[in-house]
C-alpha cells in the first residue's frame, strides 16, 4: 500500500526564524474578549468564500485527478496517463457527478454543505431516483446488473463520493498563491499587510485581556500570525508536541513527533477550531478506546499513524492508525451541528466557546454570514450583549448579517480586516 503524504502539492517556503519560547511565567491580564472569525476573514489571503468553493467543485474535471490504491486523492498531469487508471475508482470517482445532478435537480442550486447533507442522509438509498442514477452509472461504466462489483455496490459507491467530496474540499481551499499549508516565517511588523488593520487590534485587546479567537475555518491562516511581530509566538491552540506520544512518518521514512490535544490553553491569545482543521486527525484505537486528536505536520503520511503505548511486559510499542484519509473538519449546514457535543475534541472547545463567552467584556465577528443556527444560538444563550460591546466586521454585510447585528445589538462596522480599527473600539 502506497503512504498518503498531506500536504504534498505546496512548495517550501523559506523559513527566516522563529520566535523564542515565549516566557508562560508573566501573568496574564483578569480580562477576556472573544473573536468569532468566519469564511470572510480569510478572503483577504485569497482563500475562498462558500459561494466560490461551490462554483470550485462544479468547474472539477476529475480526469485531472486520480484516486490512489490508499484511497486518496492525487493530481494527475495533463500529460501523463493516469498511473492508477487500472483500480475500479477509476471509473467509480465520476458517480460524484451523477449524485451532484441527482441533488441539483431535486434540492435546486448546488451548495456543498447541503450537498453534504444530502449524500450522507440514509434515506437517500431508499429513493428510486437513487437506485435509477446507481442503475444507469453502472450501464455506462459496463457492470453487469447480475454480478455488480464490491466498488460499484451502491454504498461503496456513496462512501466514496462522500471521500471525494472531502478532498475536493482540502484540495480546493487554497489562497490566492495555492498554498493551504504555511512554514513559520518570521514577519515583523507591519506584515502581512492584508491584515493590519485586524492585528493591530488583536495587539491592542492583547495589552489587557485574554484574546479568545474562536474560528469556523479549517484554513490555517491564523496560525500564521502566532509568528508574527503583532503575536510575537503567545498562540495557544489546544495542541502540545512536548509530552506527546505520537508519531507520523515523514516521506523519507523517518519517525516524528506529532502534536496531540491537551485542552491546555495557557498563553495570551488562544485559537479555537470549531470546526476542525486541515491538519487536524482523529487517532482511532484498536481496542475502540476514545479517538484522541492530533495535528500533522507537512510531508507526514496520513495513511500510518502511531502512538507510544507500553506493553503487558513493561516495555514499549507503536500501536498503529491506517484509517485516514482526509483530515477531520466539519461539513454540512446540519451534520456539523450533530458533532458540536460529540465527546472528545468538538464537545471540548463548543464547552470553551460557552465559558468564554460568559467571561468576555466585548465580542468581534468578523467575515461571518450569520447563518449557523447553532452558533447563532449559543452566542444568544452566552454572551451578555445587552450590556457589552458587539462588533461585526464585514465590509458587505448579508441581510442574515444585518437580521443577527440587530438581535445582538451589534455595530457593524463595514470595512476589510487591512484597514485600521483602533479607532472602532472601546479598550
Amino acid at each position: 500500500m502506497s503512504e498518503k503524504s498531506f500536504f504534498d502539492n505546496n512548495e517550501d517556503e523559506i523559513i527566516f526564524g522563529n520566535f523564542d519560547e515565549v516566557d508562560k511565567s508573566k501573568k496574564l491580564p483578569d480580562k477576556h474578549s472573544s473573536l468569532l472569525l468566519g469564511a470572510g476573514f480569510s478572503v483577504n489571503k485569497g482563500y475562498p468564500t462558500a459561494d466560490k468553493l461551490n462554483e470550485k467543485i462544479l468547474k472539477v474535471n476529475l480526469e485531472n485527478y486520480s484516486v490512489k490504491n490508499d484511497g486518496t486523492l492525487t493530481k494527475v498531469n495533463s500529460s501523463e496517463e493516469d498511473p492508477f487508471s487500472y483500480l475500479p475508482s477509476a471509473l467509480s470517482k465520476n458517480f460524484m457527478v451523477k449524485l451532484i445532478e441527482l441533488f441539483e435537480n431535486e434540492e435546486g442550486p448546488f451548495d456543498y454543505e447541503k450537498f453534504y447533507d444530502y449524500i450522507v442522509n440514509p434515506k437517500l438509498k431508499e429513493s428510486q431516483a437513487f437506485q435509477s442514477t446507481t442503475d444507469a452509472f453502472r450501464k455506462k461504466c459496463g457492470i453487469d446488473s447480475k454480478e455488480i462489483p464490491f466498488d460499484f455496490q451502491d454504498n461503496r459507491l456513496l462512501e466514496k463520493s462522500i471521500t471525494l467530496l472531502i478532498q475536493l474540499i482540502e484540495v480546493l481551499l487554497v489562497d490566492k498563491s495555492g498554498k493551504n499549508f504555511y512554514k513559520p516565517i518570521n514577519l515583523m511588523k507591519p506584515l502581512p499587510k492584508e491584515y493590519k488593520g485586524f492585528l493591530q487590534m488583536l495587539e491592542k485587546l492583547g495589552e489587557n485581556s485574554i484574546v479568545h479567537a474562536h474560528t469556523l475555518n479549517h484554513d490555517l491562516l491564523f496560525e500564521t500570525f502566532n509568528h508574527t511581530g503583532w503575536i510575537g509566538g503567545e498562540l495557544s491552540n489546544g495542541f502540545n508536541e512536548l509530552g506527546s506520544k505520537f508519531y507520523g512518518r515523514e516521506n523519507d521514512n523517518k519517525m516524528i513527533r506529532l502534536e496531540y490535544f491537551s485542552n491546555r490553553y495557557d498563553t495570551r491569545y488562544r485559537l479555537y477550531k470549531l470546526h476542525g482543521s486541515l491538519d487536524q486527525f482523529p487517532f482511532r484505537h484498536q481496542d475502540d478506546s476514545p479517538t484522541e486528536h492530533i495535528k500533522t505536520k507537512k510531508g507526514v503520511n496520513i495513511s500510518n499513524f502511531y502512538k507510544e503505548v507500553e506493553t503487558e511486559r513493561g516495555g514499549f510499542s507503536y500501536e498503529n492508525d491506517f484509517t485516514n484519509y482526509y483530515a477531520d473538519f466539519l461539513s454540512g449546514t446540519t451534520n456539523k451541528i450533530l458533532r458540536y457535543d460529540e465527546g472528545g475534541y468538538y464537545k471540548e472547545v463548543f464547552s470553551h466557546f460557552r465559558e468564554n463567552l460568559k467571561n468576555s467584556d466585548k465580542l468581534i465577528i468578523v467575515g461571518y454570514g450569520c447563518k449557523d443556527s447553532k452558533i447563532n444560538e449559543i452566542i444568544l444563550e452566552n454572551f451578555e450583549y445587552k450590556n457589552k460591546e458587539v462588533l461585526i466586521i464585514d465590509p458587505y454585510p448579508s441581510d442574515d448579517v444585518e437580521s443577527f447585528a440587530d438581535k445582538i445589538n451589534a455595530e457593524i462596522i463595514k470595512q476589510t480586516p487591512d484597514k485600521p480599527l483602533l479607532d472602532k473600539i472601546k479598550f
